[in-house]
């Protein structure tokens, strides 16, 4: 037995001994031992889902709040809680009772988990407003009442203020910091609380009406969809109080106003038919052209089921960003088609203006322009494009009812509007016109409807023209037409001094209208006709088919011309229409847009062109073939226009009518040959020879290429001032390449 308790001893000795050799480092397993051993991991760390988390805070958070409360109400009795709600009391005096209703506040925030700014948001909006209230009750508190008011902090807060801007201005101070809180807290301004209350009074209504009144009920709270209308019935005779029945009513349809035709009656008359002509127009002698020799084009009539199912997918999509707005007209036009929207009340037009790529893709739209307002109607405007552009004949506008009726002295017929109604202008109350687009967009077919419309409806005696043609081939056409005041000028050493002989008509004009007595021309036509010696004085329009290339050669005289053509010639009878296609600030610059208030408008490429013609964007969404958007003088947005359409063959009838009863024509001598711009005098009398001279004593040499940058003149312009300078003496002759020496000094007109 002694032996045995011996060796169990021992063991025990062992055990411990091996226990601490395995606590001081590591221990090894011989080899050839093939028990498996143990791995240790470390410690997982607790994984909790968000949402879990942030209810379990929330639950801390409201728990926290009932214990702040318990105090407050008496239930804390002599414990730590109790003196911890002394504390409150001496910090924050009666705004204590705010700790556990924010806290209570804190934890519904928590445990809603909406969006992590907004919820930091309301937190700061509650502690602002916090502040704010314990700083207003510490204005009434004393010394001796600080637990009845705002508390110490309370007290801190407002003789801090007081001591800076005074008791009024503190309270003023702490009643705004209070407003911001509340704003802060509630995320809403001024006028959405407004348009909120507004939503509200009827429902208050309805809710106060006797049973027997059908009224409507809100949709949101039903949900269903936005566009639909519901009533309530009649509640049954019974006093078994069922719930009242809920009938849907099918929702309004667009009204689709088709453009009605508009013609003259004679044109209705003579079209039964084919024998029967229009009769001609005698003029003063003259012989206008029919209306015969005008093509005719047939438009398609607009799809009613069509219209109706891009209304509804507008609706649908504007609903789907939750944005309440209805169709309510549908305007087929030419080009495009109107849908006027009526937003939902408290409905932002921004909110749909922002949608604009978004409902441009959900109709398959190429381009989608947006009108907000439309004018004269409280409505948002979405002009869509249609599926074929009709052509808008010249005839047909000039047969219209409506170009019958206007009285305009100069008429412009421009086309057909997206409403179908039929847009004239008169140039006279214009008094000038920009016509500006790209390449191909309509801008040559416009001018020349509007030289068709002159051609048609005025004599010789009553208008004259003069053409300026830098690209040769556009008015070219019109040559020999007996309403040219000269032949049409397309040499571009030309352009100036025409330009010099229509200021020098207007000035003519001015001393006629002077020695008579009268303020402009329709003053003259009324002396005219109690005189009738005195000349007929016509109309006289200048068109200038590409003002970039003038704007290239000599663009300080052109300008300089132009601007003081477009200030002074309106009351004389002489009206600028200028046409470009390249709408830039060095083509069309600010003293020309100052002074040519009615511009036309066809696709740009860029909204930046859009702003040069428009000074707003909206031309770069034009879809071109005539699209164009007209911006009368007196009218704040522009109108959009299909322009009319002539062809070729129609104005080669046209000027072959005119050219039959005038073969020869005959301009007067000052027109006929108006000299080149090298021309106009000698060189040395030139008003630039003086600043030419100063910059070749500057340079120490001369040369035509100098004179071109420094004057920005015209090459031929600056060699004749170098073959001047040269006949004087001023410099040497040509040496080759090199520049000319200069053979003046300062000492020269000393000596």
């Amino acid at each position: 037995m002694a032996a045995r308790a011996n060796l169990k001893e021992k063991k025990g000795r062992e055990a411990s001994a091996s226990a601490k050799t395995a606590r001081g480092k590591i221990v090894e397993f011989p080899p050839e031992r093939s028990a498996p051993v143990a791995s240790v991991e470390p410690a997982r760390r607790i994984e909790i889902a968000p949402r879990l988390r942030d209810e379990i805070l929330a639950f801390c958070v409201f728990t926290l709040a009932v214990l702040a409360a318990l105090p407050i109400v008496g239930l804390a009795g002599n414990s730590v809680l109790s003196l911890a709600g002394d504390a409150m009391r001496l910090l924050l005096g009666r705004a204590a009772l705010a700790v556990p209703f924010g806290l209570s506040i804190v934890a519904v925030e928590l445990w809603r988990a909406g969006d992590a700014p907004q919820r930091m948001r309301r937190i700061v909006g509650g502690t602002i407003a916090l502040v704010a209230t314990v700083g207003l009750l510490g204005l009434q508190g004393r010394d001796g009442e600080v637990t009845a008011a705002g508390g110490y902090a309370g007290l801190g807060a407002a003789r801090g203020l007081m001591a800076v801007v005074g008791e009024v201005g503190a309270a003023l101070s702490l009643l705004a910091i209070g407003i911001v809180g509340v704003f802060l807290v509630t995320g809403y301004d001024t006028r959405e609380i407004a348009e909120s209350w507004r939503r509200i009074r009827p429902r208050r209504r309805a809710f106060a009406e006797p049973p027997g009144v059908v009224w409507p009920v809100a949709t949101e709270s039903l949900d269903v969809l936005a566009t639909d209308a519901y009533l309530v019935a009649d509640p049954p005779a019974s006093t078994d109080p069922t719930p009242a029945r809920i009938e849907p009513v099918a929702p309004a349809k667009p009204v689709i106003n088709r453009p009605k035709a508009e013609r003259a009656k004679k044109a209705t008359e003579t079209d039964g038919s084919g024998d029967d002509a229009i009769p001609p127009v005698h003029r003063g002698g003259w012989t206008l052209p029919a209306l015969d020799l005008l093509k005719t084009y047939e438009s398609a009539d607009p799809d009613g089921p069509e219209l109706e199912a891009k209304a509804r997918r507008i609706e649908s999509t504007l609903a789907s960003f939750k944005v309440e707005a209805t169709v309510r007209e549908i305007f087929p036009g030419p080009a495009v088609t109107l849908f006027t929207l009526e937003p939902g009340a408290g409905v932002k037009v921004r909110r749909i203006t922002e949608l604009q790529n978004d409902l441009a893709l959900a109709l398959a739209a190429t381009s989608l322009r947006i009108e907000a307002p439309v004018p004269g109607m409280a409505r948002v405007g979405l002009e869509i494009p249609n599926g074929t552009i009709s052509t808008v004949g010249l005839r047909e506008v000039l047969e219209s009812a409506t170009f019958s009726k206007n009285k305009a002295k100069l008429p412009l017929p421009l086309g057909r509007d997206v409403n179908g109604r039929y847009i004239i202008g008169d140039l006279t109350r214009m008094p000038h016109m920009l016509i500006a687009g790209a390449t191909g967009s309509g801008k040559s077919v416009c001018i020349n409807s509007i030289i068709a419309t002159f051609l048609l409806t005025k004599s010789p005696d009553d208008l004259k023209m003069i053409m300026i043609d830098p690209k040769m081939v556009e008015l070219s056409g019109y040559e020999g037409v007996p309403h040219l005041k000269a032949p049409v000028v397309t040499e571009m050493d030309k352009v100036v001094p025409a330009l010099r002989a229509v200021l020098r008509e207007m000035e003519h004009r001015y001393q006629t209208f002077s020695r008579l007595g009268v303020r402009n021309i329709d003053g003259y036509e009324l002396r005219r006709s109690t005189d009738p010696t005195l000349e007929k004085l016509p109309y006289l329009v200048v068109i200038i088919d590409e003002l970039a290339d003038l704007m290239m050669t000599t663009p300080d005289e052109v300008e300089t011309l132009l601007v003081r053509l477009a200030q002074m010639a309106r009351a004389t009878g002489i009206h600028l229409l200028i046409a470009t296609q390249r709408p830039s600030v060095d083509v069309l610059t600010g003293l020309i847009k100052a002074n040519v208030p009615a511009r036309i408008a066809f696709a740009v490429s860029s909204q930046t062109d859009s702003r040069v013609i428009l000074d707003m964007p909206g031309a770069e969404r034009l879809l071109g073939r005539g699209d164009m958007l007209f911006m009368p003088a007196d009218a704040a947005k522009p109108h959009r226009v299909q322009g009319s359409f002539v062809d070729d063959q129609e104005l080669q009838a046209l000027v072959k009518h005119w050219k039959l009863l005038a073969p020869e024509m005959r301009y007067e001598q000052e027109w006929l040959q108006l000299p080149a711009q090298d021309e106009e005098g000698d060189a040395a009398d030139d008003p630039l020879f003086e600043q030419a001279l100063s910059i070749v004593k500057q340079q120490g040499t001369a040369s035509a290429s100098m004179l071109q940058r420094r004057l920005r003149i015209g090459y031929n312009r600056a060699a004749r001032l170098i073959e001047a300078m040269e006949d004087e003496g001023y410099i040497g002759p040509a040496d080759g390449s090199r520049g000319r020496t200069v053979l003046i000094t300062d000492d020269w007109e000393d000596g």
